[in-house]
């Protein structure tokens, strides 16, 4: 069975290829889109706009000192690639 350390050195090896595969999904999910690429973007924002909105006028979330723009931004763009 092949170690966590292993995987990763197989990976670093062969990174050429995942970049490689990784820009042609992302090319092929957003070339019909008239936005493209960006559209990856605007999703995520436009979530967050309103998730801030709602969360910060209309059912208080303490997020200690961060502002809950950034807070709920920085969980949706991974969970958008997701």
């Amino acid at each position: 069975m092949k170690s966590f350390i292993d995987n990763l050195r197989a990976l670093y090896k062969h990174r050429d290829l995942m970049l490689s595969w990784t820009y042609r999904l992302i090319r092929g999910r957003y070339q019909q889109s008239i936005l493209g690429g960006l559209w990856a973007v605007i999703v995520p924002t436009a979530s967050t706009v309103i998730f801030s909105v709602i969360f910060t006028f209309f059912v208080p979330i303490d997020t200690g000192e961060v502002p809950y723009f950034v807070f709920s931004y920085t969980a949706m763009i991974p969970w958008t690639f997701f």
